[in-house]
């Protein structure tokens, strides 16, 4: 299973740097990791969901959110 995942992450991931800068999509990947295994420690281990923690799942979203928007943009 592991095998499986981790050769569809590694296409996902090539089809989105065909579309976007390297680094924002790598970014934005180990965001959504980041914030993924949290909420499962969250919600399936009972981890503590203090508000730093919920506030700073919040600030990674809204910066994955921001790399997407100014991708694009040169100076």
């Amino acid at each position: 299973m592991a095998i499986v995942t981790s050769i569809s992450i590694i296409f996902i991931l090539a089809t989105f740097v065909k579309r976007l800068p390297a680094a924002t999509v790598y970014a934005a990947f180990v965001g959504i990791g980041i914030a993924g295994t949290a909420i499962i420690g969250m919600v399936v281990f009972g981890e503590s969901t203090n508000a730093g923690r919920i506030c700073s799942l919040v600030h990674l979203l809204a910066g994955l959110i921001s790399l997407k928007l100014f991708a694009g943009q040169t100076e």
